[in-house]
């Protein structure tokens, strides 16, 4: 199966624009939660489907280090008027989102 690729916008490294699948987004959104939140998964599966604040009880001031977290990786900003509670529903949500924006 071929993957698709998304060129996010003013993701440089070096002198080239940064290239990223659906799945390698998810995984980078995983990596924030696990490693910059510290939130401990206790064998967790994480999937497309699971919920950031239902399932992983994510609290407010970690949604804001999740927010920010993702801002620097991607290189995007949430703006005021974007209906955070519609794409911080899912890791897949924000996966969209990022790839959207």
């Amino acid at each position: 199966m071929e993957e698709n690729y998304v060129i996010l916008p003013m993701i440089w490294k070096g002198s080239r624009i940064m290239q990223y699948t659906y799945e390698e987004i998810k995984e980078e959104i995983i990596k924030i939660i696990r490693e910059e939140i510290g939130w401990n998964d206790n064998g967790c599966t994480f999937g497309e489907e699971t919920r950031l604040i239902d399932d992983l009880e994510l609290d407010s001031v970690m949604i804001v280090q999740l927010i920010v977290a993702v801002e620097e990786k991607f290189q995007i900003e949430f703006s005021d008027s974007e209906d955070l509670l519609k794409c911080l529903e899912t890791i897949g949500s924000l996966a969209e989102w990022i790839i959207g924006n």
